[in-house]
């Protein structure tokens, strides 16, 4: 399952991957929402704070999800502070190994195993407390919790 919100005026942003199986319409919603990011901050001079959860297993995209992948976060107007957060060091490994993989990547990111460890790091970046992410990361899980018992 895959979960989204922004507030843009704030510039922060929340993404969640929960679940073992990410389905290609899920990572079709995942690109279009960086293409958001990226159109609303064009203007912008704060840099965005993005929280990804990674929140399960969770499969890495084909090859060709991945290829898009990589061009979007390549993108000139993709430059967030990106906290990446898993307890599963495979995911950790991933994310390091396709910072390194990119030519100059312009975001700044790092990976975490906890969500306090991530918030403090985007915190210290911006050089503002974000007690907003912390919110809009439990109302993404708890939507996440939601569609899980309905279905």
């Amino acid at each position: 399952m895959y979960y989204c919100e922004y507030n843009l005026a704030r510039s922060l942003g929340v993404w969640i991957f929960q679940g073992n199986a990410i389905s290609p319409s899920e990572w079709d919603a995942h690109f279009a929402d960086i293409r958001t990011l990226i159109a609303g901050h064009k203007t912008r001079t704060t840099r965005p704070a993005v929280l990804l959860l990674m929140l399960g297993g969770t499969d890495r995209p084909d090859a060709l999800k991945r290829q898009e992948l990589s061009a979007l976060t390549s993108a000139s107007g993709y430059n967030p502070y990106l906290a990446l957060v898993s307890r599963n060091p495979l995911v950790r490994g991933a994310f390091s190994a396709l910072r390194w993989l990119q030519k100059t990547p312009n975001y700044e990111g790092d990976v975490f195993a906890e969500t306090a460890q991530a918030l403090s790091w985007l915190e210290t970046k911006r050089g503002e407390k974000l007690p907003e992410l912390l919110a809009m990361s439990a109302r993404g899980q708890a939507a996440n919790d939601r569609k899980k018992t309905t279905r």
